[in-house]
This record gives structure tokens, sequence and C-alpha cells, in this order.
């Protein structure tokens, strides 16, 4: 996409100048040809700079053409260098701070690249390009109304600007705005309809939308046109895993570390299908990976924490849960496993207060409840209990946990009727659960 914004900008300023007057015509030719190698480009490029036959505006375009090829070969020091040089030379011209500030942002360098991209935007505040790129700097920098003010700003001067969309979609996806994220990169797409990395984020967003077919399709088409990222695999096994097809998923994870073996991710969503597969101990190793390679994971801890309560290690798991807890004071999922391995040790007043924080972060969740009517159940509170495992049946009338504790609440207090009504009513929704099954035959063989 640069590659064919610099050439049909440059092309235009050089030979309108009348370069094959003033350097060799062969040369010419190569330097400004966007299908050459990047190899003949510099060396075509290079010798139109030394002769410095052209005017200095022209000697400027002849950086740009080589600061692209460079960038091919992703040699961003020169490419910097010359687009420094371009700069320079051509002092009045936006274009070439603004692609400078992609090539610092490429290098890390962000302060840098914000500094080219303001420079930019002082030369012509009417062009769309030099606020898209200032956008996904502030972007990188976790600026996001910032970013999203010069995504607009640019979109509105430019509408053909396809990575303006690519940046505002994704902000949307980090503020959880999926349903317009997709509308943007939709856009995208039809600007740049080979575009590997928009199909990607497009996948991502179907996937938030439960639009599971169109995710897969999306990742598919990603991953046809070679995105250079490890991420299309792990979000397509994020949508095989939903699809409920674990062996998809494994494969397609085990695709990402083999081509990124340095990431935590990779190994902690492995671990997760394995601990949900009950292959607790090979997810184990895995989470046990990811922690090596990113000892701050939270992630990883959490699921690790979840295979410990798992396999009966109820301290491992606590600590786990607890240091998941310090770094993030609202994770319910690190509360629900802290709550379950405290109640399997007895500690049923402190298990109470930990599912009462998930009841509290996760309002929607059934665990929360589950977790509260167990404990008041466990405590001889059960008409307490059976009030909370009310109002999570309201919340999932479908749950049969719910179902099985609430009747087991019924049973104890004496009122037989309601609990074999409540096992009945849950066996409606999963006809095969050996939980409800088993409870049901034992209560009604009962006299």
């Amino acid at each position: 996409m640069w590659r064919t914004t610099l050439a049909l900008w440059a092309a235009g300023l050089l030979l309108a100048a009348g370069l094959s007057a003033q350097a060799s015509p062969k040369d010419t030719a190569v330097c400004i040809n966007k299908k050459a190698k990047p190899a003949a480009i510099i060396a075509a490029c290079s010798r139109i700079i030394k002769e410095r036959k052209l005017s200095p505006k022209n000697l400027a375009g002849a950086h740009g053409y080589r600061s692209f090829a460079y960038m091919e070969q992703k040699d961003l020091e020169r490419a910097a260098a010359d687009l420094q040089h371009a700069a320079r030379l051509a002092p009045k011209e936006w274009f070439y701070p603004s692609l400078r500030a992609r090539v610092m942002r490429s290098k890390g360098d962000l302060d840098g690249a914000l500094v080219d991209a303001e420079r930019a935007i002082k030369l012509n505040a009417r062009e769309g390009l030099p606020f898209a790129i200032r956008g996904e700097i502030r972007n990188d920098r976790h600026e996001y109304d910032l970013a999203l003010a010069d995504f607009d700003r640019a979109i509105k001067l430019d509408t053909k600007i396809a990575f303006a969309y690519f940046g505002r979609a994704d902000i949307r996806l980090v503020k959880d705005d999926n349903e317009t994220a997709l509308e943007d990169i939709n856009k995208a797409i039809r600007l740049s309809p080979k575009w590997a990395t928009a199909y990607l984020l497009r996948g991502e967003a179907r996937r938030r939308l439960d639009q599971f077919d169109e995710a897969l399709a999306d990742l598919d088409m990603a991953i046809s046109l070679q995105v250079p990222d490890a991420y299309a695999y792990t979000t397509r096994a994020l949508v095989h895993r939903k699809k409920g097809d674990l062996t998809k998923a494994l494969a397609d994870v085990d695709e990402a570390i083999r081509r990124d073996p340095g990431k935590a991710n990779p190994y902690v969503l492995r671990g997760s299908i394995q601990h949900e597969k009950d292959n607790n101990d090979v997810a184990l190793v895995d989470v046990n990976r990811a922690l090596e390679l990113d000892r701050d994971n939270v992630a990883a801890q959490e699921v690790r924490a979840s295979i410990y309560a798992k396999v009966g290690e109820h301290d491992r798991a606590i600590h786990d849960a607890s240091e998941v807890i310090i770094r993030q004071p609202e994770n319910a999922t690190a509360y629900d496993i802290l709550g379950r391995s405290r109640a399997a040790k007895g500690e049923y007043d402190r298990a109470l207060s930990d599912f009462a924080m998930v009841v509290r972060f996760a309002p929607w969740s059934p665990a929360g409840y589950l977790g509260v009517g167990r404990s008041l159940r466990a405590r001889g509170d059960l008409s307490r209990a059976i009030s909370i495992l009310d109002k999570g049946l309201e919340m999932a009338p479908t749950h049969a946990g719910l179902y099985s504790e609430r009747a087991q609440a019924f049973n104890q207090i004496g009122r037989r009727a309601e609990a074999i009504a409540d096992l009945r009513r849950g066996l409606e929704f999963h006809p095969a659960d050996a939980m409800l099954l088993d409870s049901l035959r034992k209560l009604e063989a009962t006299p």
C-alpha cells in the first residue's frame, strides 16, 4: 500500500519536472518502477543521487524512492535516513515527514514518529494522510480518543485512506464497539481487497459478534494472503473452540506456536484448551511455559489457578488466584476459582465472600449464584440459598448446576416434590446430564 502511494506521488513529481532530461532515462525508469526489485531500485536511485544532476526537489524524490526500496528490505535505518535527506532537500513537502513517521513507528520510536507526523500536518493540514499516520502512532501510545479524532479527521479529508478505516476499527474493538468496527473494516477491505491484516481484524470483529462462520472465512482469507502474524491462527483457534471443535482449535494454536514460539499467549490458549479437555498435566506444562516467557502474564496464572483447583491442589490454586486479583481486582473468574478452592477446604465463610464478588463483578454469570447458593447450603442457611439460586435461574434458566443445587436445598428442608420438579426441569435442557439423572434416580427411590 505504501509503495503504490509513494509511486503515484513521486512519479508525478519527478516526471513532471522532466527528470529524464536531467538523469539517465534507464536509471530513472528503474528508480520509479514500483514493480522493480528493491535491490535494482536502490542501485538505480543511488546512481541518480550520486550524479547530483537533479534539482533539490527531484533529488528528494530519488531519495524517497530509494527509501521505499529500503523499507521493502526492512532496512529501516537507511529508509529513515533517506527520508530525512528528502525532507531537507524539499522542506515544504509534507509527504516525506509523513513517510518518515511511519518508518519511525515501525522502528518503535513513537516519540520521533509523532514529531514527524506533526511536522507533516503543519506543512499541510488539508491532507488526510498525515492525520491518519498520527492516528496510528497515538493508537500505539494507547491515546485512543486522540487517535480516534485523527482518524475521523483523515477520513473527512480523504475517504480513500484504507488504513484510516482500519485504525478506527481497531480502536472501536478496544472500546468494545464491535458492530461499528465491522462497518469500518468493511470499508478498508473495499479499498484494499488484498490486505491480509484487514481480513484478520474483520475475523476478530466477527468472532466477537458470534458470527463464527463469517469469521472463519475471513481468517482463512488472511492466512491464504500470508498474513505475517501468528495471531491469525490463535484467533481461528478461538473460533473453532467456540464452535466446539477442539481438535481444529489445537491444530491452529500448534501452528501459531510453531510460527512464533517466543510468544506467551498461544501457550496460554493451548493450555486452556487442554484444561477444557481435562488433559491437566499437559495444560500445566503449557501455562508454565507461558509464564517463563512472560512472568506477568495474568491469563496464564488464571488458567494455572483453574488447573490446580481441578486437580485438588487448592493451596496453589488460592495462591495463583489471589495473585491474579491483586493485578485485576475485578476478575470474576479468579474469585470463582478462589471460592471453589476455599469451599473444597471447608472455608465456607471465606468462599461465600469470594462468590459474592463474582456476583458483583459478573452479575450475568451463573457461577457466582451457584457458588453463593452452595456455600449457604453448606452452612445450613437453606432459605437464603434457595433465594440466591432463584436469582441465578432468572439469569440462566437452563443451567444444570443451579437446578441440581436448588433441588438439594429443597430436599433438605423437606420440599421433596419441588426438588424432583427442579431435577426434571434441568433434564429437559440437559437430558444426558449424569449428575441430574443420578440425583433424580436416588430421590425418586427414597420413600
